[in-house]
């Protein structure tokens, strides 16, 4: 929102300060989850617990992926994503439901509001496996680390990530890193989700995404559980190949869901705030090798990837933040991307690194 007239802007400035984006979600009747609100869906899907409140309650993030970018992320653009309305008949209605008065915009003022325009029903329930994929990933997160052998009980995995990618075998094993050598030992991890949450459970985990690998010979691979406070919450499987190969899917697959948090390698980001920076990678094993380095580094995964929720993670290393995504086209955008999230969540712009054109973390790393 932008009002042209100057005491329209100081109107909105003084809306701005006395009310909160989620007293604005509450008063929208937004259902919430935790520390986020199930956001409305623009195209008729039902709402998802995509919505959240940036620290402070001044601001908000969709990651719907139905946020275009047009909408403001403040108290008036939600009542504009949630109800489909235009920039005067939010305020107005942001006036009327906090008692603030008549805003300084003309005739407009006395004017009923229209009935939203595209927010469906938002209290809602979520879809219903979402439970089910919940509990599954967490099944199927927790099960790898037993039904799993260890990362070098398959030569060939041993050896892509510690001679091909330079990765320390002490951080692969504090990282619980695991291997599958063949078909036997998807089944073998399959089998132990399937006695706690049944076939559907195996299917809603993501696991069943790896079996394209099992029908065109590929393994071996390797599994890395994101770990929080020693616990596995998620998990990314991937091919031990060279990114060259010429592969007829996908060279990595992950659970279901919503990522729950960064990839923090041992589950304790390690180095000290007050001295060292902290790196943020763009995948797993950029992560691992950083840390193998002996650098402090949290892996995610793209901007798209960021919850306003982490930031609390970060503050101990404000103004210390530097993130190190790949040097290209993608890494470039994702980078300056989440530098912007980062500064919307109160943290210092970090800094970006520069690496030579089409390089990643590890690839430096490895010629130094």
């Amino acid at each position: 929102m932008k009002p042209d007239d100057g005491k329209l802007r100081e109107w909105c400035a003084e809306a701005k300060a006395r009310v909160l984006v989620s007293e604005v979600a509450e008063r929208l009747g937004l259902k919430p989850s935790g520390n986020r609100f199930y956001a409305p869906s623009q195209s008729g899907r039902k709402p998802n617990a995509s919505l959240t409140i940036t620290a402070g309650g001044k601001g908000w993030r969709s990651f719907s992926g139905e946020d275009d970018g047009s909408f403001a992320h403040d108290i008036f653009g939600l009542v504009q994503y949630v109800h489909g309305y235009s920039t005067k008949e939010a305020i107005l209605w942001v006036a009327r439901e906090f008692g603030l008065g008549d805003p300084p915009i003309g005739k407009a003022s006395s004017q009923p509001l229209p009935p939203p325009k595209t927010r469906p029903t938002p209290t809602e329930e979520p879809q219903k496996d979402s439970g089910l994929i919940q509990e599954s990933v967490l099944v199927a997160s927790n099960s790898l680390i037993n039904a799993l052998p260890a990362w070098d009980a398959s030569e060939a995995v041993a050896d892509y990530l510690t001679q091909e990618r330079g990765l320390s075998g002490r951080i692969l094993t504090e990282s619980q890193v695991r291997a599958i050598k063949n078909s036997a030992d998807l089944k073998a991890w399959e089998t132990a989700v399937a006695d706690e949450v049944g076939p559907e459970g195996v299917k809603a985990s993501g696991i069943r995404s790896l079996s394209l690998w099992e029908r065109n010979d590929l393994f071996p691979a390797f599994v890395m559980p994101y770990l929080w406070r020693g616990s596995p919450i998620f998990w990314k499987a991937r091919l031990a190949r060279a990114k060259t190969d010429d592969l007829p899917c996908s060279r990595f697959f992950n659970a279901k869901g919503d990522i729950p948090s960064p990839y923090i390698p041992t589950g304790t980001i390690l180095g000290d705030p007050a001295k060292d920076r902290l790196l943020i990678c763009e995948g797993e094993l950029d992560t691992l090798s950083a840390v193998s380095a002996g650098l402090s580094a949290i892996g995610i995964g793209g901007a798209k990837l960021w919850k306003d929720g982490w930031a609390d993670l970060l503050r101990p290393w404000a103004g210390r933040i530097v993130i190190a995504y790949d040097a290209d086209e993608s890494g470039r955008k994702g980078s300056e991307e989440l530098a912007e999230k980062l500064a919307l969540c109160s943290l210092p712009i970090p800094t970006r690194l520069r690496l030579p054109e089409g390089a990643d973390l590890n690839e430096i790393l490895l010629c130094n």
